[in-house]
C-alpha cells in the first residue's frame, strides 16, 4: 500500500475522531490541532519504525543469498581449471577415424597455386596424398569446399588449431608446420574417412599418392608422427614438379 495514501487515511480518521471527542468534551480549536499534529507524528513515526524493520528483514535476506552466490561463484572458479585441464586430456587422447590435412597455397606459376590434401584412415594405416594445381581463384574455391564437406559432416570435430591449444593446457609443445593451414586441418572423430576421399576425388578426378605409414589413434600419435607426415608431403611435392617440369617444353632461344 502507498505510504501517503495510508497516512492521508490515518489522518482523516483520526481527525474525526478527535473531533467527536472535542465536542463532547468542549475543547477549543487550538488544541484539537496539537492533538491531530501529535497524533500525527506518532503514527508517521511508528510506520518508519516499522518500514525499517521490514527493510533491515529484506536486506538480510539479500545479503544471505549474494554470501550464497558468492560462494557458489568460488567453488565454481576453484573447479574451472580441473574441469579444462579434463576437457583437454580427453580430447587430446581421444580415439579418432583419421585426419585431412590442408596446406596452405603456394604459388608455382604466374597464375597457378598447388595445394595438397592428406588423408590418413586409421582402417588401412595409409597416408593419401592429393597435390592439385590450379588457379588462385579455383584453390579458394577449392579450399572452401573441402572446409565446408568436413564442417557439415563432423560439425564438433576440431581443427589442428583448437587441437594445438588443448595440448598448451597439458603443456604440450605441438610444431605445427608452417605450409599446414591449421585452420581448415581436421581431427575425424567418428565419420568414415571415405567420405571425404570420395569428395576430394569427385572435385578432382585424380587418384591420390598412397604412403603407408605408422599406426596412428588419437592426436597425440599425430604430433608425434607430424614431422614424418609433413616429409612425404614435400616428396609428393617432388614428384610433382618433375612431372610438371617434363611437360613443359623448352623454352626458346
Amino acid at each position: 500500500m502507498n505510504i501517503f495514501y495510508f497516512l492521508n487515511s490515518y489522518i482523516f480518521k483520526k481527525k474525526k475522531f478527535i473531533e467527536l471527542s472535542v465536542e463532547g468534551k468542549g475543547m477549543n480549536q487550538d488544541n484539537v490541532i496539537q492533538i491531530i499534529f501529535g497524533v500525527i507524528i506518532v503514527g508517521f513515526l511508528s510506520l518508519l519504525a516499522v518500514n525499517q524493520f521490514d527493510m533491515k528483514g529484506i536486506m538480510s535476506k539479500v545479503d544471505t543469498k549474494v554470501d550464497v552466490n558468492e560462494k557458489r561463484l568460488s567453488r565454481i572458479a576453484d573447479v574451472l581449471p580441473e574441469v579444462k585441464a579434463r576437457v583437454a586430456w580427453e580430447e587430446i587422447n581421444s580415439p579418432m577415424t583419421g585426419f585431412v590435412i590442408s596446406s596452405k597455397p603456394e604459388k608455382t606459376d604466374e597464375n597457378k597455386y598447388r595445394i595438397s590434401y592428406t588423408l590418413y584412415d586409421t582402417q588401412n594405416n595409409v597416408l593419401e596424398i592429393y597435390p592439385i594445381e590450379l588457379d588462385e581463384r579455383q584453390i579458394k574455391i577449392m579450399s572452401y569446399a573441402i572446409a565446408g564437406k568436413v564442417y557439415t559432416t563432423a560439425y564438433n570435430d576440431p581443427t589442428f588449431n583448437e587441437m594445438s591449444i588443448y595440448s598448451c593446457e597439458e603443456k604440450e609443445i605441438v610444431n605445427i608446420p608452417i605450409t599446414c593451414n591449421a585452420e581448415t586441418s581436421f581431427v575425424i572423430r567418428k565419420n568414415d574417412m571415405r567420405i571425404y576421399s570420395n569428395y576430394i576425388y569427385d572435385l578432382t578426378k585424380k587418384k591420390p599418392y598412397i604412403i603407408k605409414t605408422k599406426q596412428m589413434d588419437t592426436w597425440k600419435d599425430i604430433t608425434n608422427n607430424l614431422k614424418t607426415i609433413h616429409d612425404q608431403i614435400e616428396k609428393t611435392k617432388e614428384i610433382q614438379n618433375k612431372k610438371h617440369n617434363k611437360n613443359v617444353p623448352p623454352a626458346d632461344n
